[in-house]
């Protein structure tokens, strides 16, 4: 098979799931806005309304775990595509270009004894909004059903 056309290939499918992966994230982020801002509105609204903020603050944590797991799909994709481009690479003994080869061993090499300019993976971030996201609303749910109820 031409060369290219396997080049092609491959870096098609990466970029199909590197797009994906962004475009559940922001829409992630969208959702996540429009709960809580739902949530926000009840809070103050003079209405009491606990059933319905602790519900969504529940749908908010439900979404954070679903989000989480397609991540997980889209980031294994991408990592079966990144390991194939490394062995497309590794055909041509040129080291200057070979960027998948090299990138985890760079980023190990680069976050080397660093605490606070450490570089994060795309995985780290999006978990840690995951979790946090997921955590901080299940707290708020337990909060407005000790307080409020």
């Amino acid at each position: 098979m031409d060369s290219e056309v396997v080049i092609n290939h491959l870096w098609k499918y990466f970029e199909i799931h590197s797009q994906q992966r962004m475009t559940l994230f922001n829409f992630y982020i969208v959702v996540c806005g429009v709960i809580s801002s739902v949530i926000g509105y009840s809070i103050q609204s003079t209405k009491d309304l606990v059933s319905l903020e602790v519900t969504l603050c529940i749908l908010l944590t439900l979404f954070s775990f679903l989000f989480y797991k397609l991540d997980q799909r889209t980031s294994f994709l991408i990592k079966r595509s990144e390991e194939a481009l490394a062995n497309f690479e590794n055909q041509f003994n040129a080291t200057s270009i070979n960027l998948f080869i090299n990138e985890n061993d760079d980023l190990k090499n680069r976050n080397t004894d660093k605490k606070l300019n450490r570089i994060f993976t795309y995985g780290q971030i999006f978990r840690g909004v995951f979790t946090t996201i997921g955590l901080l609303s299940m707290i708020l749910a337990v909060y407005l059903l000790l307080c409020r109820v």
